[in-house]
């Protein structure tokens, strides 16, 4: 069997750092490896594709950044601009979930998972990469 790759919808990598950044700042290889946690390694963003969407986050002020220098690392921090951002975002991103999962059912049908098999299959993903 094929290793598994995440295959990441067009604006998730760009959701996922204005969200942790507005937790705590965080570094663009703090995000890398944030998301690689979270899937399991399934998915790792390159670098330019972390640091372009930081730059871009940063140009519109929606991150600020923060330098240090008993690290001498930058981080990076969302911005109250970058937060309201967030709350109009994950109402899309609600609606977005909502229209996949029946999507998912479909997918299930196609391939003859009754409701329990498929829970069980989404179940059993998901504890694969709580075990990190």
């Amino acid at each position: 069997m094929s290793k598994l790759v995440i295959n990441a919808p067009k604006g998730l990598l760009r959701l996922v750092i204005l969200d942790i950044s507005s937790k705590n700042p965080i570094s663009g290889t703090e995000v890398i490896r944030y998301i690689e946690n979270q899937t399991n390694n399934k998915w790792k963003p390159s670098p330019g594709s972390v640091y372009l969407i930081i730059k871009n986050l940063l140009k519109h002020e929606y991150l600020v950044e923060i330098y240090s220098p008993e690290s001498n690392h930058k981080k990076y921090a969302s911005t109250s601009k970058g937060k309201s951002l967030m709350i109009l975002e994950k109402e899309k991103l609600e609606e977005s979930l909502t229209k996949n999962l029946y999507s998912i059912k479909i997918m299930a049908n196609l391939l003859d998972m009754n409701d329990i098999e498929l829970m069980n299959m989404i179940k059993s993903n998901l504890e694969d990469s709580a075990v990190k």
